[in-house]
């Protein structure tokens, strides 16, 4: 009789781990989902430009999945574009931590670490990624950013070593080239820029030639390469301000040409096409408005 009535309470011990499993399981299933849906929703509203809105429901989806590298890599890019660079270098590292072949959150990572002024862990990064695939043109064109910050020369020849692999890597030609200029070598850098507009006629490469010519005081091919510019990207608005400055430059230099009566001049000056204070500049095109330094922060515009 003693051993009937412990029949029960064995039942009962048995079954108690059994039910605690299952409602563990449930509770990382609901988890999961509720990260999966933040995640989504985030996606979209990105999409719709609401970086804002997104942000929030990235570290929410962080929170509640803390070891999914597609999330803190998406989280770690949205910290980025506020400049929140330590909270992204954070999310960068958990994300390759979690996926070691993780190449997109690699690369931003480096450059994160270069934006960040921690350039020489960049640099070993990079070279630690060029060592293990010294033939991928990739590897060493990141290895060429995160020189391009501290090390003018060796970026260089970098770069140039990138083109030996890959002679049409379109990238590889416009960040040389602007750290040609920002070596004084104008000439190989216009050069270089033609050279990556045969390939992939990008905006920002016919904005940095505007820039240079503009320089030079060739307001003439200034002004072509900058209307090219907003052609390609009409809400670039660096582009929009540079290319009404030369218009003005030319319209002083007509005055000063001309006779009190203004008759005999010659210049024929057009007007700004887009007005850039009309719509603001789109997230791309926000990556795209600097002219002195590689083009460290424009994740889209990597190959991986």
């Amino acid at each position: 009789m003693a051993r009937r009535g412990r029949l029960p309470a064995i039942c009962v011990i048995c079954v108690l781990p059994c039910l605690t499993a299952q409602s563990t399981l449930r509770a990382v299933q609901e988890t999961t989902i509720r990260a999966k849906d933040a995640y989504a929703r985030a996606l979209e509203l990105q999409a719709q430009g609401n970086d804002t809105a997104a942000l929030s429901l990235l570290w929410e989806a962080a929170g509640l999945a803390p070891r999914d590298a597609d999330v803190q890599n998406r989280l770690g890019e949205a910290l980025e574009r506020i400049g929140a660079l330590d909270a992204a270098v954070a999310a960068y590292r958990v994300a390759v931590f979690e996926r070691p072949a993780f190449r997109k959150a690699f690369n931003n990572l480096i450059q994160a670490l270069v934006k960040a002024g921690k350039g020489n862990e960049a640099i070993e990064r990079a070279r630690a990624l060029v060592a293990a695939a010294p033939a991928d043109p990739d590897r060493s064109f990141t290895l060429g950013l995160a020189q391009s910050e501290q090390d003018v020369t060796e970026a260089i020849k970098t770069f140039r070593r990138v083109l030996e692999l890959d002679p049409r890597h379109a990238l590889a030609r416009y960040n040389l080239a602007l750290v040609l200029r920002r070596a004084d070598r104008l000439p190989e850098a216009l050069d270089e820029l033609g050279r990556a507009l045969a390939i992939d006629p990008r905006p920002e490469v016919h904005y940095t030639l505007g820039i240079i010519y503009w320089h030079q005081g060739d307001l003439d091919r200034a002004a072509s390469a900058l209307r090219a510019a907003v052609a390609a990207e009409p809400r670039y608005a660096d582009a929009h301000y540079s290319l009404g400055a030369v218009l003005k430059a030319k319209v002083r230099i007509c005055r000063r040409r001309t006779t009190p009566s203004r008759r005999s001049c010659t210049c024929v000056v057009t007007t700004v096409t887009r007005e850039p204070t009309s719509r603001r500049p789109s997230a791309s095109a926000t990556k795209r408005n600097s002219n002195r330094r590689p083009a460290c922060g424009r994740r889209s515009e990597h190959r991986d």
